[in-house]
């Protein structure tokens, strides 16, 4: 048993925010411990060379203006969204704008998220004319 990462990209179009793609279609889901701590604080670990051991920010939930199509995937994010009886499927949920995530300063253990998934992510930009702003990862965890 271990812990999961559930990640989608939404992008800011004149209806909204719209999912852009399925879930995994940006980043595989792969177990990374300290992608996961740097995102939301999951799973510090104290075996790899990161400074701070703190997320980028701290989790501020699913935002409220989020697409139909992730809500419905991420279902209730706290108690008191749950019916009786019910916990919410995830918890640290969070999301950050592609702006926040280019910005940071990435230690070379994230290199591969950085150089890989970020770049994938930045490219709509280039072809959707938005700007880093108008793009932005939501995520949450299970174990």
């Amino acid at each position: 048993m271990g812990t999961d990462i559930h990640f989608f990209v939404e992008r800011c179009s004149t209806d909204g925010w719209e999912a852009v793609g399925g879930e995994g279609e940006f980043y595989d889901g792969a177990r990374n411990i300290p992608l996961f701590d740097a995102l939301a604080g999951v799973r510090i670990s104290s075996t790899w060379d990161y400074t701070g051991s703190k997320p980028i920010v701290e989790p501020r939930g699913l935002p409220d203006d989020l697409s139909p199509e992730v809500r419905e995937y991420m279902g209730p994010s706290t108690m008191a969204e749950c019916g009786p009886g019910d916990i919410p499927a995830y918890h640290s949920h969070g999301w950050y704008t592609l702006a926040e995530l280019l910005n940071y300063d990435w230690p070379d253990v994230l290199s591969d998220f950085h150089d890989g998934t970020l770049r994938s992510i930045a490219s709509l930009c280039y072809c959707t004319h938005l700007t880093p702003n108008d793009i932005r990862i939501v995520f949450a965890f299970d174990n």
